[in-house]
């Protein structure tokens, strides 16, 4: 699992600019968000990821490179929308349900 690094007491302007931050630490900020809520809506994975990056407020162009991951997320099968929610994608888990 990739470890989310805090930027609220880095000096470097420029590690702190959201277009710089790994798409896979914005992504793995997200799984856990999911993870352990069970499922969350976007807004809600925006907000947490960016506390957990350390900004105190989300300017909207953090919320768009963190919006963007999830959409990335989401096309890669990692991640699925559903009645609102944002949920971790366990197609295996479905397949079982359907079966049973």
């Amino acid at each position: 699992m990739i470890q989310l690094r805090n930027r609220q007491n880095v000096i470097s302007t420029g590690l702190r600019k959201p277009e710089l931050i790994a798409p896979k630490e914005i992504a793995s900020g997200a799984m856990q968000i999911v993870r352990a809520s069970l499922g969350a809506t976007e807004d809600e994975i925006i907000t947490a990821v960016s506390r957990m990056l350390g900004f105190k407020s989300t300017s909207s162009v953090l919320k768009r490179v963190i919006s963007d991951t999830i959409e990335q997320q989401i096309k890669d099968k990692h991640l699925k929308q559903h009645d609102g929610l944002i949920l971790i994608d366990e197609p295996h888990v479905d397949s079982i349900r359907n079966v049973v």
